[in-house]
């Protein structure tokens, strides 16, 4: 896990190894059971992507006060 450097959250977010492309962005990642374990929001050339994790997705939408207006620009 590494800070949220692309979202500007300031939540910890996952950094995984996996070639994403422009549009792959709400892709699911999985776990070993077939799971729903995380959501890509960010990826790179260099195959570093982004994923915010389930559990955290699943308190915002329980805590929607937990919501910040994103200002980055891409």
């Amino acid at each position: 896990t590494e800070k949220d450097s692309v979202g500007g959250s300031d939540q910890l977010v996952w950094m995984l190894r996996a070639h994403v492309k422009p549009g792959n962005s709400g892709s699911a990642v999985y776990n070993d059971q077939g799971k729903v374990v995380a959501v890509v929001y960010a990826g790179d050339d260099d195959q570093t992507t982004l994923a915010w994790p389930v559990a955290w997705l699943d308190e915002l939408t329980k805590n929607p006060a937990g919501w910040q207006d994103n200002t980055n620009t891409c």
